[in-house]
């Protein structure tokens, strides 16, 4: 059977906004430090568990991602959607919705 094929589209620094963060500053800019703070002000939102201190791309990565874990049945991570619906444009297809992650329960 074909499945509907869907595309998330998400924007680390829009979605520490989302989460009433500070975003992470630019790769080319944040030190290891910076970076373990912003893991660990996101760890006082979302219980995560690491091995090992993720780099900056990990990081952002990681809070990108959560705006997916509702999607697949999360009830304590929530989303919301800014922009328009996306168009395809001389063959490539253009930005439009952004999700973003929002906290919706103290509890995991």
């Amino acid at each position: 059977a074909t499945g509907t094929r869907v595309a998330i589209e998400s924007f680390p620094t829009s979605a520490w906004r989302s989460l009433g963060q500070k975003p992470l500053m630019a790769k080319s800019r944040a030190s290891v430090g910076q970076v373990e703070d912003r893991l660990k002000a996101l760890r006082r939102l979302v219980p995560i568990s690491l091995d090992e201190l993720p780099s900056h791309d990990e990081l952002q990565a990681l809070i990108a991602g959560l705006a997916g874990l509702p999607l697949l049945g999360s009830t304590a991570i929530g989303y919301s959607l800014a922009g328009t619906i996306p168009i395809r444009l001389d063959g490539t297809w253009r930005e439009g919705f952004i999700v973003n992650p929002t906290i919706v329960s103290a509890e995991f």
